[in-house]
């Protein structure tokens, strides 16, 4: 209500109870006080209304939105940074300190060590090893992952002899790993697992050259920041003993704090998570686990494998974040009694009775969208000399936006671009996509179709902005 319309509800009750020739114009006492009291009771019925709007999602902001969304078990996201696992290769004993920076190649943009890194001999992602000493008749040894492996050098050994036998033995003997000889006297391992180190013991007569190891590294920013494979290769202040870095696979992008309406349609998204054996119930809860930004069900109820390559009576699950045995986890809580689930990731679940099930879901492809807008000024109105840098961010908010699998229509931007911006007349968003970010199919003005498996990423580099 209104204080008018509070003050005519107080006269009216004066004009009921006191007299019908009531004049609620007349400056006495009693008119006084309904003017007070109206003004409280106003002050009263305000603080209701903010209290029921606090408690309601469809209302609420900030911390009062995130306690309404917690009754049905809903947090909002973090802000998290965009990390990776950093191979670094050099000399055993170099050492690279904590926050030591890393730069992505031709970009610049910036990632630091969360954890000083020491490279050694006893561990190693690819190692090079050559001999210290060549004797005849003598056993050499390599232990890899626990594995011995041992040669006797015979009459007439040379340091490639040695090596050849050691290389031959080692891959008969040992899993996961990729033997090379890159010169007549050096021998390479290779980890085959991406990513991951092994144990090693190099027995007499051999030594190590180089090694690599992994490290974790972060970007300096919170926020979604691109960093493909093997792109992560800069250190911007040598550090002695290392000669390379880089990143063997594409960084695990991070994201800024959910906004509130993000957290609006995903608390909305996810009112089925209360139920179980659903498709709804089972999108809702993976949502809702730790670092989950986003997770949808491809189902395939047909006789046959779809177009998407789901089996018949199968579904699967597409998750962006969040940790695989945990999500495999909740998947097999809140599958369909016997529908199989389909992915690229297979993770092994034990149930009640002890007996391992497997369980498989996707994660998203990173497709890089590419886009060029080309405008024009509008006469009756001035632009800006930050033009451009507007019409760049408000590309980059409203695509950032877009969840998995969600295709790109070039008309979307026009809105956000417009109220960026002033002066600005006709424009034209024509895109591509890549999956590198650097091969570029032929740019076009129709909708840029994105598989259900893909997430739409936008980078400040990949937008051109021009004017005609």
């Amino acid at each position: 209500m209104t204080l008018p319309q509070i003050l005519e509800e107080l006269n009216s009750a004066c004009k009921t109870k006191l007299s019908s020739d009531w004049d609620s114009s007349s400056n006495n006492v009693i008119n006084i006080l309904n003017g007070i009291y109206a003004e409280r009771l106003l002050a009263v019925e305000n603080g209701i209304r903010v209290c029921y709007d606090s408690s309601s999602p469809q209302s609420a902001s900030d911390i009062s939105l995130d306690y309404a969304v917690s009754y049905a078990n809903i947090r909002r996201i973090a802000a998290s940074k965009t990390y990776t696992p950093l191979e670094v290769t050099g000399t055993v004993g170099s050492i690279v300190p904590l926050g030591t920076i890393v730069d992505v190649a031709d970009v610049g943009t910036r990632f630091l060590f969360t954890e000083a890194l020491t490279l050694t001999n006893t561990q190693f992602a690819d190692i090079t090893i050559t001999t210290s000493s060549v004797v005849d008749s003598t056993n050499y040894s390599i232990t890899v992952n626990s594995e011995v492996n041992t040669i006797n050098s015979g009459v007439a050994a040379t340091s490639a002899s040695i090596l050849n036998a050691l290389a031959a033995e080692i891959t008969s003997n040992v899993a996961g790993v990729t033997v090379t000889l890159p010169t007549s006297t050096s021998l390479r391992i290779d980890v085959t697992e991406v990513d991951s180190v092994l144990p090693i013991v190099v027995g007499a007569g051999l030594s190590v050259t180089s090694v690599s190891d992994i490290a974790l590294v972060e970007a300096k920013d919170e926020g979604a920041v691109i960093a493909p494979k093997e792109t992560l290769t800069i250190l911007p202040v040598p550090i002695s003993g290392i000669t390379g870095v880089t990143n063997r696979s594409t960084a695990i992008v991070g994201r800024l704090e959910e906004t509130d309406e993000e957290l609006r349609i995903r608390r909305y998204n996810s009112v089925g998570s209360n139920g179980v054996s659903t498709y709804n119930a089972i999108s809702g809860k993976v949502s809702n686990l730790l670092g989950v930004e986003f997770a949808t069900v491809n189902a395939n109820s047909g006789a046959s494998t779809d177009s998407s390559g789901v089996p018949s009576k199968a579904f699967e699950v597409v998750v962006f974040g969040g940790e695989d045995d945990l999500i495999a986890r909740t998947i097999f809580e809140n599958a369909p009694i016997g529908i199989e689930s389909y992915g690229d990731v297979s993770k092994v679940v034990t149930d009640t009775e002890g007996n391992p099930q497997v369980v498989r879901f996707s994660r998203p492809t990173n497709v890089f969208i590419h886009v060029n807008c080309v405008y024009k000024d509008y006469s009756e109105e001035k632009t800006s000399v930050t033009t451009a840098t507007a019409i760049r961010n408000a590309i980059l908010s409203y695509g950032n936006s877009l969840p998995v699998g969600k295709d790109v229509i070039p008309q979307r931007f026009l809105g956000g671009i417009y109220n960026a911006t002033s002066g600005v007349g006709e424009v034209t968003i024509t895109l591509s996509k890549s999956y590198d970010g650097i091969l570029v199919n032929p740019f076009t003005t129709s909708v840029l179709e994105v598989d259900r498996r893909e997430l739409p990423n936008f980078r400040e580099d990949l937008i051109t902005v021009t004017k005609v």
